[in-house]
């Protein structure tokens, strides 16, 4: 399929701020009330709202204006496993490709402009790439795994220079998020006793993460914050050729998420809506950010829909009985995991995903005001991996039901407007 420019379809509500405050005219609920005080020289920002209060700002078209993805059509609009996405100013977009090793260019109408890099592991060559992101002067900076090394391509494709991320102690980052200079804040895996399995039983295992500075001169980086990262059941198996530890997300597993911005890193865990700024050169906290409101209880409705949605994911015996299992050994919280992901806006806004539970359908994300202040809610398709909001925007990538991935692009529109 040739990248397409789609006719705008009816709107579905998207609460996004597109200003820098809310409105007491914006529909869907009230302006939420924040407070701020001073806690020994940290500022704590605490959104006082109900769930069914929160207000709405925008709303996204229900089809994509643009999407770009084919099964049988040309090569660079076949695309195997998209890990990142990089809008540009011209409101063209760059993909990174991990399988294909590659980043593609296409224009603000979904034309295909270049590819930029290749497979290898020489200069301008990428092995196992897994982060982008579009610099000043569209300067593209895709971060390789393989030697931590971070390569800078010009905008017409040129290979600019490298830099290697050097993360003493913990190993590479798998996960990474770019500050607007091209360096990075990356994630280890790091188990502190915690992450270990020594047996054949099934266990509940609880890991943590270290988060990691690094600038683009090659200096060692900074450890910015040490956090929880993930629930699973794992078993170590042994055979003949060696040992291998199966892994499964528990049932209602919290993790961590970070995200770079212009003002530090923003770092939290799932448990409860709660995330702190913190100051990447020492780690220590700027801001601490909290909307109790948003915490609910698990309720037993929830329960038994996830683990409905995960048994009928299981087609065979085997399957089955090990997703029982993971269901079995995955503890049930009181409390509803709060968000599972969080990404940055052009802005400077910060958005975290509502954990979705059992609901394909639809995709809920709060929206808070640079400054920490909860702005609204966001309600995107239930397909649409949302990845980049950008220049009133929404990027990101759908599966149809043949697993074919596609890049879309939504417009948002201000209530209003």
């Amino acid at each position: 399929m040739r990248p397409q420019a789609l006719a705008r379809g009816s709107a579905v509500t998207l609460a996004i701020v597109l200003a820098s405050c809310g409105t007491n005219g914006s529909r869907g609920g009230r302006t939420p009330r924040v407070t701020r005080e001073d806690s020994a020289g940290v500022e704590i920002v605490t959104t006082e709202t109900a769930v069914a209060d929160v207000p709405v700002f925008a709303t996204l078209d229900t089809v994509p204006g643009l999407r770009i993805g084919s099964l049988n059509g040309p090569k660079e609009e076949q695309f195997g496993s998209v890990t990142g996405l990089a809008p540009l100013a011209d409101g063209g977009i760059a993909v990174l490709d991990a399988q294909a090793k590659e980043i593609r260019v296409f224009s603000p109408d979904g034309a295909y402009v270049r590819t930029v890099g290749r497979a290898g592991e020489g200069p301008g060559e990428l092995s196992t790439p897994r982060g982008l992101a579009a610099l000043g002067g569209d300067t593209l900076a895709v971060y390789d795994w393989r030697g931590g090394r971070i390569t800078f391509f010009a905008p017409d494709g040129r290979v600019g220079r490298t830099a290697t991320a050097f993360f003493q102690g913990y190993g590479q980052p798998y996960r990474v998020s770019f500050f607007a200079d091209g360096s990075i804040v990356g994630q280890s895996r790091y188990s502190g006793g915690r992450g270990i399995v020594s047996g054949e039983k099934p266990t509940f295992v609880t890991d943590s993460a270290v988060l990691v500075f690094s600038p683009t001169d090659g200096s060692p980086g900074d450890t910015v914050d040490i956090l929880q990262t993930g629930e699973s059941v794992r078993s170590m198996h042994r055979s003949g050729q060696g040992v291998m530890v199966l892994t499964s997300t528990a049932t209602f597993e919290r993790s961590s998420s970070f995200a770079a911005s212009p003002d530090g890193v923003w770092s939290g865990y799932g448990d409860r809506y709660a995330v702190r700024l913190l100051d990447p050169s020492d780690g220590h906290a700027k801001r601490i950010v909290r909307a109790p409101g948003l915490d609910r209880p698990l309720t037993d409705e929830e329960v038994n829909a996830v683990k409905k949605a995960e048994l009928a994911d299981a087609d065979t015996p085997e399957r089955l009985r090990a997703a029982q299992q993971v269901i079995d050994l995955s503890p049930r919280p009181a409390m509803r995991p709060a968000f599972d992901r969080m990404l940055v806006d052009d802005g400077g806004r910060l958005w975290l995903r509502d954990w979705p539970g059992a609901d394909t359908d639809t995709r809920r994300w709060w929206v808070f005001a640079r400054d920490g202040g909860l702005l609204g809610s966001v309600v995107v398709p239930g397909k649409l991996h949302l990845m980049a909001v950008q220049n009133g925007h929404a990027w990101g990538i759908v599966h149809d039901e043949l697993d074919v991935p596609y890049v879309v692009r939504y417009t948002m529109h201000a209530v209003g407007a």
